[in-house]
């Protein structure tokens, strides 16, 4: 299995060496010249410490902006906001690389967008300790209030919330938006729906064991042109389609995007061998021995 894995792993850095159609849109690198100038940018809200720059530490020896928390002293968590205008309503997705010491101590990460008169929500839970790529999508945020559209956003917030009452310290080095190559379509009216779950969460953490970026369309979403920038589009467990999402498959298919539909199984690493074969086929990259 572990031939089989490395000789997938090569495909997909052959497949993906751009992960996205387009350079990705940094909204912020987090390389600040001082600590000074972060604090300038990254307003503390509540009780929140001040965030910091630090050159090295438990994440290693790269320069990169701190999110003290002191989860002793804040009742849910600590938060902080960048007031800068951006229109992101071109960009599906959005990652953030974030460094968290004890995931104990945080129970997730939200990533807020401002907008209007209100906000965009979307909230990542925290899995494991060391760097990780939180992967947001578009579709999937929450509507806070009344947001005025993604091409009106003014405040950027990061908020870790609160699961153990420790001091801990996270750290970030890059927010960016993008267009990935591939899309999820989940499936939220099937009759299976654990089955779906299942099948979404184990392409998603395939693709990402792979650092291949995906986004999730909900069904709801599949037509709001996003799709169209993309090359393939995949489903993972699908049993419901409602005329338009199957108008915009169809769109998206006679534009030249490439549909596989791919049912999931518990054999070998959730059939990440045949699927990652079939990914080459539909995109038109060949399979090294």
């Amino acid at each position: 299995m572990s031939a089989t894995r490395a000789s997938l792993g090569l495909l997909v850095v052959t497949l993906f060496a751009s992960p996205a159609l387009a350079d990705p849109f940094v909204l912020d690198d987090f390389d600040y010249a001082s600590t000074v100038e972060a604090q300038a940018a990254w307003l503390n809200r509540g009780l929140s410490p001040k965030v910091a720059m630090a050159d090295s530490g438990p994440w290693g020896t790269e320069r990169v902006m701190t999110l003290p928390c002191d989860f002793t002293a804040v009742p849910d968590r600590c938060y902080w906001d960048r007031l800068d205008p951006f229109d992101l309503s071109g960009y599906p997705m959005f990652e953030l690389d974030l460094y968290v010491p004890d995931p104990d101590a945080v129970g997730n990460f939200t990533l807020y967008f401002h907008s209007g008169d209100g906000w965009y929500s979307y909230s990542q839970d925290i899995r494991y300790a060391g760097w990780q790529t939180l992967t947001f999508t578009a579709g999937d945020f929450e509507e806070l209030g009344t947001p005025a559209g993604w091409d009106q956003v003014d405040i950027v917030r990061l908020s870790p919330w609160k699961e153990a009452d420790v001091v801990t310290e996270m750290a970030v080095r890059e927010l960016r938006a993008l267009s990935p190559r591939v899309f999820i379509l989940r499936d939220d009216a099937s009759p299976s729906p654990t089955r779906v779950a299942k099948a979404t969460a184990d392409l998603a953490f395939m693709l990402g064991d792979y650092d291949v970026s995906f986004g999730v369309l909900g069904p709801t979403h599949v037509d709001n042109g996003h799709l169209l920038q993309s090359d393939l589009l995949i489903l993972p467990y699908n049993d419901v389609y409602t005329p338009q999402q199957i108008a915009a498959i169809e769109l998206f298919a006679a534009s030249g995007g490439k549909v596989m539909a791919h049912k999931m199984t518990s054999q070998c690493a959730s059939g990440s061998g045949q699927f990652l074969e079939n990914i080459a086929r539909y995109l038109g990259v060949p399979l090294e021995d």
